[in-house]
């Protein structure tokens, strides 16, 4: 299989990844009070580079808008859904998720994202009433399921994208999460897991050297016929290891071992200055794209094609400015 350069940029209605996303965030009016919680930034930015698969529950089973609220709520050590009313709709509710997972399974999707403190789309902090106060301690329904069935899936929270290490990290896992599973879905030879591991090394460097050295040991035993499992295996621990943002020591470690295999590329002179930029990136004086766009600077005039694919140079479209902000 052929994979595209990372200096490709997703162009065309049908390369962009599928994002699923509470309808709400879209400035559906389906909420219990019929109203929205509508994301600007969802829809206004990120809805240039990914194509929606809008998802209500509560909507989809039965539920009308305007509706009575409802909430989990732990009755005799199980968990439930109740309407304000008292109106248990924890079996509806359940049926229409089971019913959007069997229309999932069949479509490509490369993450989601949902909305705060929802009994049925919450990600995390879910209020949950046993007795008089309630606990945040649950996770929506229809989440809980999507996570169940998607584990390595990127999910995230629409208020958690307002952090801006949370946000980055999260387009991040999605767009990588979106190349391995195209790969996936295009039937790889074991060459074609190499080549993608080799591809990333850097990005896996920066987040967990420990696990992109055990990935390597694991695609460096790969034979065809136990391709399978491995694939899901390092699926499994890749995404793991891309589950939280890289931390200023790991992206400093990875800029350092670009610089270093550019070595022969730098006069004296621009290897200070590409020395003093991590530095001053390092001490926090400068964001991350400062020294990543220095390295692309210089790979237009010299480098390798090895440098050159690798994505942690360019893990998403530039024009998101993801970077500039971390």
């Amino acid at each position: 299989m052929t994979q595209s350069s990372p200096k490709t940029s997703i162009r065309s209605e049908s390369d962009k990844p599928l994002l699923g996303i509470s309808r709400c965030l879209l400035g559906d009016q389906v909420r219990f009070d019929g109203g929205h919680k509508r994301s600007r930034y969802a829809e206004e930015t990120l809805g240039q580079y990914f194509r929606w698969y809008p998802v209500c529950p509560e909507i989809e089973s039965g539920m009308s808008a305007p509706r009575p609220s409802i909430r989990q709520v732990q009755i005799d050590g199980e968990l439930r859904v109740l309407s304000a009313k008292g109106t248990d709709m924890t079996d509806a509710l359940r049926h229409a998720t089971e019913r959007r997972l069997e229309q999932i399974a069949v479509k490509p999707l490369r993450g989601f994202i949902v909305v705060k403190d929802s009994p049925s789309c919450g990600l995390e902090r879910v209020r949950v009433y046993d007795g008089s106060q309630p606990t945040r301690s649950g996770v929506g329904v229809f989440t809980a399921a999507v996570q169940q069935s998607y584990p390595h899936m990127p999910v995230e929270e629409s208020g958690r994208l307002n952090d801006d290490r949370l946000r980055e990290n999260f387009i991040l896992r999605v767009y990588t999460y979106h190349r391995f599973r195209t790969m996936v879905e295009n039937a790889p030879s074991v060459s074609d897991l190499m080549r993608f591991h080799a591809e990333h090394k850097y990005l896996l460097l920066a987040h967990n050297p420990s696990m992109a050295k055990s990935l390597g040991r694991l695609i460096a035993q790969c034979c065809r016929d136990d391709l399978a499992s491995v694939l899901d295996e390092y699926e499994a621990e890749m995404m793991s290891s891309l589950s939280k943002p890289a931390k200023v020591g790991g992206n400093v470690n990875a800029l350092q071992h670009i610089v270093g295999f550019l070595t022969d590329q730098f006069t004296p002179e621009s290897r200070q200055h590409m020395q003093d930029t991590i530095a001053a990136y390092r001490a926090g004086e400068i964001p991350l794209i400062t020294p990543i766009t220095l390295i692309n600077h210089y790979l237009t005039a010299a480098g390798t094609d090895w440098i050159r694919r690798q994505w942690y140079l360019k893990p998403y479209p530039a024009a998101l400015s993801l970077r500039s902000r971390i």
